[in-house]
Protein backbone atom coordinates (compact mmCIF):
# COMPACT_ATOMS: atom_id res chain seq x y z
CA UNK A 1 0.00 0.00 0.00
CA UNK A 2 1.39 3.05 -0.88
CA UNK A 3 2.01 6.61 1.37
CA UNK A 4 -1.22 8.40 -0.44
CA UNK A 5 -3.23 5.13 0.39
CA UNK A 6 -2.51 4.99 4.08
CA UNK A 7 -3.01 8.53 4.49
CA UNK A 8 -6.71 8.17 2.87
CA UNK A 9 -7.85 5.40 4.55
CA UNK A 10 -5.78 7.11 7.61
CA UNK A 11 -8.07 10.41 6.60
CA UNK A 12 -11.39 8.98 6.42
CA UNK A 13 -11.23 7.00 9.94
CA UNK A 14 -10.85 9.80 11.56
CA UNK A 15 -13.93 10.72 12.10
CA UNK A 16 -16.00 13.91 11.30
CA UNK A 17 -18.21 15.68 8.45
CA UNK A 18 -17.96 14.69 5.31
CA UNK A 19 -16.68 18.31 3.90
CA UNK A 20 -13.97 17.25 7.34
CA UNK A 21 -12.76 14.07 5.52
CA UNK A 22 -13.12 15.64 2.08
CA UNK A 23 -10.48 18.43 3.62
CA UNK A 24 -7.94 15.50 5.37
CA UNK A 25 -8.40 13.17 1.78
CA UNK A 26 -7.02 16.31 0.00
CA UNK A 27 -3.86 16.58 2.51
CA UNK A 28 -3.33 13.58 2.22
CA UNK A 29 -3.14 13.79 -1.50
CA UNK A 30 -1.29 16.96 -1.13
CA UNK A 31 1.19 15.87 1.65
CA UNK A 32 1.89 12.58 -0.68
CA UNK A 33 2.38 14.56 -3.71
CA UNK A 34 4.67 16.61 -2.18
CA UNK A 35 7.17 13.62 -0.93
CA UNK A 36 7.07 12.35 -4.51
CA UNK A 37 7.83 15.89 -5.87
CA UNK A 38 10.51 15.98 -3.02
CA UNK A 39 11.74 12.81 -3.95
CA UNK A 40 11.32 11.55 -0.27
CA UNK A 41 10.82 7.90 -0.17
CA UNK A 42 8.34 7.34 2.43
CA UNK A 43 6.57 4.53 1.77
CA UNK A 44 3.87 4.22 5.05
CA UNK A 45 2.89 6.76 7.62
CA UNK A 46 4.88 4.87 10.51
CA UNK A 47 8.08 6.18 8.44
CA UNK A 48 7.58 10.00 8.52
CA UNK A 49 9.78 12.23 10.15
CA UNK A 50 9.73 15.54 11.84
CA UNK A 51 12.03 16.93 9.16
CA UNK A 52 9.38 15.62 5.98
CA UNK A 53 6.59 17.66 8.17
CA UNK A 54 8.61 20.52 8.67
CA UNK A 55 9.49 21.14 5.01
CA UNK A 56 6.13 20.43 4.31
CA UNK A 57 5.12 23.16 6.64
CA UNK A 58 7.26 25.49 4.66
CA UNK A 59 5.90 24.41 1.39
CA UNK A 60 2.38 25.04 2.36
CA UNK A 61 3.49 28.53 4.17
CA UNK A 62 4.17 30.37 0.29
CA UNK A 63 1.53 28.99 -0.98
CA UNK A 64 -1.56 29.61 1.78
CA UNK A 65 -2.58 31.97 3.73
CA UNK A 66 -1.48 31.48 7.95
CA UNK A 67 -4.48 30.67 9.14
CA UNK A 68 -5.25 28.33 6.01
CA UNK A 69 -1.74 26.75 6.68
CA UNK A 70 -3.03 25.65 10.39
CA UNK A 71 -5.90 24.36 9.30
CA UNK A 72 -3.71 22.04 6.52
CA UNK A 73 -1.43 21.08 9.31
CA UNK A 74 -4.26 20.44 12.06
CA UNK A 75 -5.94 18.31 9.15
CA UNK A 76 -2.13 16.60 9.07
CA UNK A 77 -1.78 16.04 12.32
CA UNK A 78 -5.12 14.18 12.92
CA UNK A 79 -4.63 11.91 10.28
CA UNK A 80 -1.33 10.86 12.35
CA UNK A 81 -3.37 10.25 15.35
CA UNK A 82 -5.92 8.52 13.24
CA UNK A 83 -3.08 5.85 11.84
CA UNK A 84 -2.00 5.45 15.16
CA UNK A 85 0.89 7.87 15.64
CA UNK A 86 -0.70 10.62 18.06
CA UNK A 87 2.56 11.15 20.20
CA UNK A 88 4.23 11.80 16.68
CA UNK A 89 1.25 14.15 16.00
CA UNK A 90 1.52 15.96 19.39
CA UNK A 91 5.79 16.19 18.92
CA UNK A 92 6.28 19.62 20.00
CA UNK A 93 8.57 20.23 16.79
CA UNK A 94 5.74 20.16 14.56
CA UNK A 95 3.62 22.52 16.31
CA UNK A 96 1.80 25.37 15.05
CA UNK A 97 4.37 27.56 17.13
CA UNK A 98 7.36 25.80 16.21
CA UNK A 99 6.68 25.84 12.79
CA UNK A 100 6.09 29.70 12.89
CA UNK A 101 2.45 29.76 11.97
CA UNK A 102 0.77 30.68 14.97
CA UNK A 103 -1.78 33.62 15.31
CA UNK A 104 -3.66 33.33 12.25
CA UNK A 105 -6.87 35.54 12.18
CA UNK A 106 -10.09 34.09 12.76
CA UNK A 107 -12.05 36.33 11.33
CA UNK A 108 -13.90 36.02 8.23
CA UNK A 109 -13.44 37.39 4.62
CA UNK A 110 -16.84 37.43 3.54
CA UNK A 111 -18.86 40.42 4.37
CA UNK A 112 -22.73 40.59 4.08
CA UNK A 113 -24.87 41.78 0.53
CA UNK A 114 -25.36 45.31 1.25
CA UNK A 115 -29.46 46.49 1.39
CA UNK A 116 -28.76 48.19 -1.88
CA UNK A 117 -27.27 45.49 -4.00
CA UNK A 118 -29.96 43.54 -2.45
CA UNK A 119 -32.82 45.80 -3.97
CA UNK A 120 -30.73 46.12 -7.15
CA UNK A 121 -30.78 42.54 -7.62
CA UNK A 122 -34.57 42.19 -6.71
CA UNK A 123 -35.24 44.83 -9.72
CA UNK A 124 -33.62 43.54 -12.17
CA UNK A 125 -34.96 40.19 -11.63
CA UNK A 126 -38.63 42.33 -12.02
CA UNK A 127 -37.66 43.52 -14.59
CA UNK A 128 -36.66 40.55 -16.47
CA UNK A 129 -40.09 38.98 -15.78
CA UNK A 130 -38.29 36.55 -12.97
CA UNK A 131 -40.92 37.25 -10.64
CA UNK A 132 -40.87 33.83 -9.08
CA UNK A 133 -36.63 34.37 -8.38
CA UNK A 134 -37.49 37.46 -7.36
CA UNK A 135 -40.22 36.59 -5.02
CA UNK A 136 -37.27 33.84 -3.30
CA UNK A 137 -34.74 36.15 -3.26
CA UNK A 138 -37.52 38.35 -1.10
CA UNK A 139 -38.16 35.08 1.39
CA UNK A 140 -34.34 34.82 1.85
CA UNK A 141 -34.16 38.14 3.20
CA UNK A 142 -36.70 36.84 6.41
CA UNK A 143 -35.01 34.97 9.39
CA UNK A 144 -34.24 31.08 9.07
CA UNK A 145 -37.11 30.09 11.22
CA UNK A 146 -39.89 32.25 10.01
CA UNK A 147 -38.75 31.86 6.42
CA UNK A 148 -39.01 27.56 7.11
CA UNK A 149 -42.57 27.91 8.61
CA UNK A 150 -43.96 30.47 5.39
CA UNK A 151 -42.24 28.22 2.81
CA UNK A 152 -44.46 25.17 4.51
CA UNK A 153 -47.56 26.72 5.02
CA UNK A 154 -47.35 27.73 1.67
CA UNK A 155 -46.07 23.95 0.17
CA UNK A 156 -49.54 22.65 2.42
CA UNK A 157 -51.98 25.08 0.48
CA UNK A 158 -50.41 23.78 -2.60
CA UNK A 159 -49.74 27.49 -4.20
CA UNK A 160 -46.56 26.13 -5.42
CA UNK A 161 -44.75 23.78 -7.45
CA UNK A 162 -41.67 22.27 -9.64
CA UNK A 163 -41.74 22.99 -13.67
CA UNK A 164 -40.10 20.53 -16.03
CA UNK A 165 -37.01 22.47 -15.64
CA UNK A 166 -36.35 22.38 -12.07
CA UNK A 167 -37.71 25.96 -10.91
CA UNK A 168 -40.10 26.86 -8.44
CA UNK A 169 -43.29 28.13 -9.53
CA UNK A 170 -45.70 30.45 -6.85
CA UNK A 171 -49.24 29.88 -8.50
Amino acid sequence: MSLQESMIRAARQGGGSTKTREHRERVARDYSSFCRERNIQTKDISKIKVKHIQQYAEYIKERLSVRSAQNQMSALRNILRSAGRGKFADHRDISNEALRIKGGSRMGTKTALSLENYQAGIEKLEARGSHGEAAILRLWAIPTFLRAEFLVKQWDKGRWGWTCTGKIVIL
